[in-house]
């Protein structure tokens, strides 16, 4: 029916025909009809129509409709983009539009010439994209000189990536700080080879990127790298900065390396161990898988001293105690007059802090001796290794007080004051028996006497540290 419209010289039927129907075969026709009476702008609309894009990119071409004839070949076959990214080539301003035409029609190359010729980062940008393993090694290497140049080391490191330099594309993110993708990684993984020097070659370039991801803050990136060069006390190390405890934990457990569970053990006494007991749990659990006792041992220690400071739990930082002397008899130190000068330390300690819980079990049986022997005791040498003089003076004072003799409690603050300048008294003694002492014997509280806190000296370290 359009040809009849066409041969009735009803060209605007024709055409209404067209655009209700969207027939080719009508559009075809219609467009030759404005072709042949120099509609030419008609003429392109309708070759457009019925994909006829040959017909259409040659009316542009020949009537200079260079913007119509871009977007047509992009529409068109590879052979027409080629043929209008010739066309482009020789038209003054237009490089930009033959290089896309080239890399759509399948001339990579041709296109990357254009680029490097004519100074067009942003196009030969584009073009890197699609610069994958596969392509030209030595093209690839031309485009990274390129970027190079250009101070576009981002985009210079993934060509290099991809034609197999791994070695130049990891100088270049280590000297200018590329970071180095999730992709990228993957793409210099390569795979496990029979031959020794092959996989010599691909651990050495793994712990490199691995080495990079751990200097740019990707510590997860790098504990997987790690791990595929099988350097699992790296892997760890990376791990640690991560700070992800429950991964910690897991791959500590998954390992089963001696180091690696001593590394997780000395993480996780940084946490709060004291209130989380499978922390606490952990901590033990791998020292010992770990073969590390002198190491748990101390850990032990450290849970004696907290015991003291901050609940004055004297029983149960003996017991600690005692774990500790037994882990340290049966460490097995390199330095063997160290370790015996530890066995004798803890010995001392726990020494004297025997005598201590067997005295304050004293106090409501036989409160007279139980002074008596706390005075003999606050004379041992090193008695503040293991007793906190405070807690000791605390004894005499809370007893003197109960049984109204207020001016010998008073007198034992004193005796504490001179043994630690500037101490604050609560800290050691409820505040209930400091008042009801200074207000016995009339004597106002000083400054530094307030519930619960010490004052410090300058040269003095907080205990809760």
């Amino acid at each position: 029916q359009v040809r009849i419209f066409c041969f009735s010289d009803r060209v605007d039927k024709a055409r209404e025909l067209v655009d209700k129907t969207g027939d080719r075969a009508g559009a075809y026709h219609l467009a030759r009809q404005y072709e042949d009476a120099g509609r030419f702008e008609e003429a392109i609309k309708f070759y457009t129509k019925s994909e006829c894009y040959n017909n259409a990119i040659r009316l542009a071409k020949e009537h200079g409709m260079k913007t119509e004839m871009m977007s047509l070949a992009l529409r068109s076959t590879k052979a027409d983009m080629i043929e209008a990214a010739e066309y482009y080539e020789s038209q003054p301003g237009s490089i930009d539009k033959a290089v896309t035409l080239y890399h759509k029609g399948g001339r990579v190359s041709k296109a990357l010439e254009l680029c490097f010729k004519h100074n067009l980062y942003q196009a030969l940008g584009a073009i890197a994209e699609d610069l994958d393993k596969d392509a030209d090694p030595e093209m690839l290497e031309k485009a990274a000189t390129f970027f190079l140049k250009a101070q576009r080391y981002d985009k210079a490191a993934t060509l290099l990536v991809n034609a197999g330099k791994f070695d130049e594309a990891l100088d270049l993110c280590m000297t200018h700080n590329v970071v180095i993708s999730e992709d990228m990684a993957e793409k210099m993984t390569l795979p496990k080879a029979e031959e020794e020097d092959q996989n010599k070659y691909r651990n050495k370039i793994l712990e490199k990127v691995a080495n990079i991801c751990v200097v740019q803050g990707s510590y997860q990136l790098a504990t997987r790298k790690y791990m595929q060069a099988g350097n699992k006390i790296n892997a760890m190390k990376a791990l640690l900065k991560c700070g992800d405890t429950e991964k910690i934990v897991f791959f500590a457990t998954k390992c089963r390396e001696k180091e690696v569970y001593v590394m997780a053990a000395n993480y996780l006494q940084t946490l709060d161990w004291r209130r989380d007991q499978e922390i606490m749990k952990n901590i033990v659990n791998f020292y010992t898988k770990g073969k590390a006792l002198d190491s748990l041992a101390n850990f032990y220690d450290s849970c004696a001293q907290v015991e003291i400071d901050d609940y004055q739990e004297y029983d149960k930082a003996l017991t600690a105690l005692n774990e500790a002397l037994s882990c340290m008899g049966k460490a097995k130190m390199k330095d063997f007059k160290e370790q015996e000068s530890k066995i004798s330390a803890l010995q001392s300690r726990i020494a004297l802090l025997t005598r201590f819980c067997d005295i304050r079990r004293m106090a409501a049986s036989e409160p007279v001796e139980m002074v008596r022997q706390v005075r003999q005791l606050i004379q041992e040498p090193n008695i503040e290794s293991a007793v906190r003089i405070g807690d000791a003076y605390a004894l005499i004072i809370e007893y003197y007080a109960s049984s109204s003799r207020f001016q010998e409690a008073y007198q034992a603050m004193q005796e504490l004051r001179e043994r630690i300048p500037n101490v604050n008294i609560a800290y050691y003694v409820s505040m209930r028996t400091v008042e009801a002492v200074h207000r016995a014997i009339g004597i106002p509280i000083g400054p530094n006497v307030a519930p619960g806190r010490k004052t410090l000296d300058k040269d003095e370290v907080p205990e809760d540290m």
